[in-house]
């Protein structure tokens, strides 16, 4: 079977930094309209296969009339057929939506389950895929009530593998006027298991979450945020499995009275993501990482973007090939604005937008490959005429980047007690490697450099897990460590 490009909120292993080509062309051109039924207030949309036939289909949350509809290609690249391949029924207010893997096959992006988040007492819902070939169809739907008491605006819902299990995991958060915060749940082919909720209400009720590995430990982490607070919140996953607590927030400013939403990339072609912040001044805050031995991750160097509307969503992420993160901003007038990264360094590395005129009252932005030619196109619901706009990325992928040169290097014993050894794969020819020992919140334990023979000392370590940054002037990779 032909798989697509599945272009989610799954989280990527540590990688190295590498040399990188003169930036690609963007462009993007509306290709389709997708006319839903009148009362429809389309919420969100996920792309997979989700009838088996080779090619993506499309997945649109109808929050006004209770459901999910599926759309087949079309004849034409980028474009989907008006009627509706299939219709299924859901909890009242579907809110947010993704395609999922709940057969655990993430390796074979075998994403044609969903996973429904509505707005009424929070109730999560996942649809398994019947595997029927050429029709698009679901069993019966497993049932998670977050909270059975509360009726919410706008949840979000984001998926990864974020406790080491191998089965998908999904981010909620709550924005009830009694009770807010985030919840993990983990998404088995035929049930559900809550992995534990943070509460947040004392910060006030969140509007946003992002999923990213910010500490390169290989464990995605959360970023939320928190209008009432003006700030945005790092969770960075404890590796236990509770995933997240209230314990591991850390709080990034953002540096503007009321932030709306999130989106984390890498701007500078360092190794850290870097976090763009939208608010309610009409712009958006970068800000880049760094990571400071004494204090942990700091965030600085603030770019202000002016973008004419408060932001309604944001994505900084590489979109023709080169590694250089862009941004995209969809606005409350109805408007996205694309910004490539020119190669310039910051902050003057972004070109002027390239601007396209979505439909009224824009509920979500996705990327995802809606034509099979490996390139991330963009796709908006927009409840304010019952529309789904198709904007197809048209502009050339440069190629494919080249293999990770520390990419199989290894570390062991893993726990360690006294000594470590570095292995790099046989017949590699590496640069003298250093070695960084960080703790989860990215402050500096050590620093030495690797010698000859690969055995690195660390009985002087505190005791517990720890974060193993090897870096030479061929990238840099990181391995989580347990000290015992």
């Amino acid at each position: 079977m032909k798989h697509y490009l599945l272009l989610a909120s799954f989280g990527l292993a540590a990688f190295p930094a590498l040399a990188q080509p003169t930036p690609g062309p963007i462009g993007f051109q509306a290709t389709t309209t997708l006319q839903l039924a009148t009362g429809a207030a389309p919420s969100d949309v996920a792309i997979g296969d989700f009838d088996h036939d080779g090619r993506p289909d499309l997945a649109v949350s109808e929050r006004g009339l209770n459901r999910v509809e599926l759309f087949a290609p079309g004849a034409t690249a980028g474009s989907f057929l008006p009627a509706p391949i299939a219709s299924v029924v859901t909890g009242a207010s579907p809110a947010s939506l993704v395609a999922v893997p709940l057969d655990n096959q993430p390796a074979a992006n075998a994403a044609d389950d969903l996973a429904v988040l509505g707005a009424d007492q929070a109730h999560l819902q996942s649809f398994r895929n019947a595997n029927a070939a050429g029709q698009a169809a679901f069993l019966a739907p497993a049932s998670f009530y977050i909270d059975a008491t509360g009726l919410y605006n706008s949840p979000r819902l984001r998926a990864g593998h974020l406790n080491g299990d191998n089965v998908i995991d999904v981010v909620t958060i709550r924005d009830g006027f009694q009770s807010s915060g985030m919840g993990v749940v983990s998404l088995y082919p035929q049930s559900m298991t809550s992995l534990g909720f943070v509460s947040t209400s004392s910060g006030g009720r969140p509007a946003d979450v992002a999923l990213a590995d910010l500490n390169l430990d290989g464990e995605l982490d959360a970023f939320y945020v928190q209008p009432q607070a003006g700030n945005v919140l790092w969770f960075f996953n404890t590796g236990t499995a509770r995933v997240f607590s209230t314990g591991s927030a850390q709080p990034i400013p953002a540096l503007a009275p009321t932030p709306t939403c999130v989106a984390v990339g890498n701007v500078n072609s360092q190794d850290l993501p870097d976090v763009a912040i939208g608010n309610t001044d009409n712009e958006v805050v970068l800000q880049l990482s760094r990571l400071n031995p004494q204090q942990g991750y700091l965030y600085e160097n603030p770019l202000r973007l002016p973008v004419g509307a408060a932001p309604v969503q944001l994505l900084l992420t590489d979109l023709n090939g080169d590694s250089r993160a862009e941004l995209v901003v969809l606005t409350a007038a109805g408007q996205l604005r694309v910004y490539r990264h020119n190669g310039g360094a910051y902050p003057a590395c972004f070109d002027a937008p390239q601007l396209l005129p979505t439909g009224p009252d824009p509920t979500a932005l996705r990327l995802a490959d809606v034509d099979g030619d490996a390139r991330p196109d963009l796709v908006v619901p927009c409840a304010g005429d019952h529309t789904v706009r198709v904007f197809r990325n048209t502009g050339q992928v440069l190629a494919a980047k080249p293999a990770a040169a520390l990419a199989d290097l290894q570390v062991h014993p893993n726990p360690a007690t006294n000594r470590l050894r570095v292995q790099l794969p046989a017949g590699l020819n590496a640069a003298p490697l250093t070695a960084t020992f960080t703790d989860a919140l990215g402050r500096v334990l050590r620093t030495q450099a690797v010698p000859a023979s690969g055995e690195l000392a660390v009985d002087g370590l505190p005791r517990g897990l720890c974060l193993l940054r090897l870096h030479n002037a061929q990238g840099s990779i990181t391995r989580r460590v347990l000290l015992q």
